[in-house]
């Protein structure tokens, strides 16, 4: 019932006046668990409309964070989505609903394909550069929030190592991007 709830108060789409959400069509699944610092959760659920009986089935992702780390993610969204409105070959999460309470942040699900779907098929060393350029801009857009330069460039060295681990052969694409 509080999920249903956060959904009509925070969410501008389905307010409680017009739709009715629901909460046995609310379900959940573990995206990623930090125990004590984050989760993310995908959430389906489905709308009805009251005048018209219109009927929506929606995906968003939950993501529940420690008090900190809320506050600076959302400064990161927040600065993403300023970035990326120059940018047309990438995109960032959309923030449907925020919750301070609960250190709550809605996201709507985004179209596409995992990076790891891509791998060997025509076009992967394309998408792979893309990943790795929106990549570099949210450390980039994260950096002003850091008090110390170390914490951006280990990011940035695990980013750089985790796609080369993938994906050897782009090595040097990676590279440019990370330095």
């Amino acid at each position: 019932k509080k999920l249903q709830r956060i959904f009509y108060d925070r969410m501008t789409e389905y307010p409680n006046s017009d739709w009715r959400i629901s909460d046995r069509s609310i379900r959940l699944q573990v995206v990623r668990y930090k125990p004590e610092r984050r989760a993310v959760l995908r959430c389906r659920f489905r709308a009805q409309r009251h005048d018209d009986a219109d009927r929506h089935e929606r995906f968003v992702y939950l993501g529940l964070y420690e008090t900190e780390r809320f506050v600076r993610l959302w400064e990161t969204n927040s600065s993403l989505t300023e970035i990326a409105r120059h940018a047309h070959d990438w995109t960032p999460a959309r923030t449907l609903a925020l919750d301070q309470s609960d250190a709550l942040i809605i996201f709507a699900e985004l179209d596409g394909r995992p990076l790891r779907d891509m791998l060997g098929v025509d076009g992967w060393p394309d998408a792979l550069e893309r990943t790795a350029r929106a990549v570099a801009e949210m450390n980039r857009a994260e950096a002003h929030m850091f008090t110390e330069t170390t914490d951006i460039t280990d990011q940035i060295g695990q980013v750089r190592g985790m796609l080369t681990r993938v994906v050897p052969e782009c090595r040097e694409i990676v590279d440019s991007l990370s330095s």
